[in-house]
């Protein structure tokens, strides 16, 4: 069956003049129709059209789409990316030139080559009514949660945009981290990936019985994996983080603040770290805009988080 095929990559250059993508793909490659319709509509079939910049790519999604001669598609075929589902975000709150979500743990800020379908901005441009084209304008790690926003038209993506660039947003994280980290603030300004990073930690609170401290973050610069990175640097790693937590199990026991839970307690294997504060100039009305997350609510929880 051709959808046990394993990943691999083709590039087609096109020799004949209106041709149906779907058409051209299926002449070259052992993927049924239906498979590669499934890669298109994913994200993970590209269309380079002959004459333009090399920048000017771009996933190409109807198989209607007609080719010319000279013009270059290429198909990046990964059956495991593929097959994955992505988790649902909860709209906060649509101001119809932006909008603010919730990103829950496992979803990504942004596609790759490979597929693009469990990416926030695709999910919101598929799924969210009325449909609009969808604009990152900031990041957040597939294995953390929190708020992000996500633009409508490139005006309005360019000045959220400039704002994070220019670090004229306040972003704010919950963490839980094994072990007793000291009352008071702690800065951490260990370089990262030889970049000056800065993070400044304060302790929230302590679990005696699970070991573990609720402590509050915000960061002066963006480096890649910092808060993660930081903590674990300076000894109180974040649970569940299985790239950095190098000092005990990823599973780990902890209480858990859901009141709708069933159970007293549960099994933590998700990263407990979150964005749970966002506070921006709005692009439409130039308002400041603060946007927070119940502190009440579970890390892994995203019910009940939005409050004003």
């Amino acid at each position: 069956m051709t959808e046990s095929i394993g990943p691999f990559t083709l590039e087609i250059t096109v020799n004949d003049e209106k041709i149906p993508a779907i058409d051209c793909l299926a002449s070259q490659c052992q993927l049924s129709k239906r498979v590669l319709k499934d890669c298109m509509t994913k994200g993970a079939v590209w269309l380079h059209r002959h004459g333009a910049s090399h920048h000017q790519i771009r996933p190409i999604r109807r198989g209607n789409n007609l080719l010319s001669r000279g013009d270059n598609l290429y198909l990046y075929y990964n059956p495991y990316v593929l097959a994955e589902t992505p988790p649902i975000p909860t709209l906060l709150h649509d101001h119809g030139q932006y909008s603010i979500w919730y990103k829950p743990h496992g979803m990504l800020s942004h596609g790759s080559k490979w597929g693009d379908h469990c990416s926030i901005t695709r999910w919101v441009e598929q799924y969210h009514q009325p449909q609009r084209p969808s604009f990152l304008v900031h990041r957040l790690d597939r294995a953390t949660s929190g708020i992000m926003l996500i633009a409508h038209n490139k005006k309005v993506a360019a000045n959220l945009c400039a704002q994070f660039e220019n670090r004229q947003t306040d972003k704010r994280y919950h963490a839980v981290v094994e072990g007793e980290l000291p009352s008071g603030k702690h800065t951490l300004t260990d370089p990262i990936d030889n970049k000056a990073a800065h993070s400044e930690i304060h302790t929230i609170a302590y679990d005696a019985e699970n070991k573990s401290s609720l402590v509050d973050i915000t960061i002066k610069t963006g480096r890649k994996h910092q808060i993660r990175r930081h903590l674990s640097q300076f000894g109180y790693p974040i649970l569940g983080d299985k790239l950095y937590d190098t000092v005990s199990p990823f599973t780990v026991r902890l209480n858990d603040h859901n009141e709708s839970s069933k159970s007293d307690q549960t099994h933590i294997k998700t990263l407990q770290l979150r964005a749970y504060q966002l506070a921006f100039t709005c692009p439409i009305s130039h308002e400041n805009q603060t946007v927070t997350l119940n502190s009440n609510a579970y890390l892994s929880t995203p019910k009940g988080l939005y409050e004003k």
